[in-house]
């Protein structure tokens, strides 16, 4: 993953590169960050977890506990001690992985 940002970095530092060369080479570097990271590729990382889990017994994945907010948020806005949206375990490491 780091390769082509370091190649990139590196070609963009060139006093004879020009800016139509230098947007074609971003343009090229975030075709290939974007292929590495897909939904169908999470998925299959989720159900490799899923089966290593499975198979040494560890627990599932839990969604995060709610917190509750800080003092002066509650006064400032009027919030109530009541926790947020719900999200899963899934849907909260997938937010992460993109």
């Amino acid at each position: 993953m780091f390769t082509p940002t370091d190649d990139l970095s590196i070609l963009l530092q060139r006093n004879s590169l020009s800016v139509a060369g230098a947007k074609e080479a971003v343009d090229t570097v975030l075709g290939a960050l974007r292929s590495i990271k897909d939904a169908t590729d999470f998925n299959v990382l989720w159900q490799k977890m899923q089966s290593f889990v499975d198979k040494c017994n560890f627990d599932e994945p839990q969604e995060p506990r709610h917190r509750r907010p800080p003092p002066r948020l509650e006064l400032d806005m009027g919030l109530t001690g009541a926790p947020g949206h719900c999200i899963s375990a899934k849907s909260m490491q997938q937010k992460a992985y993109f």
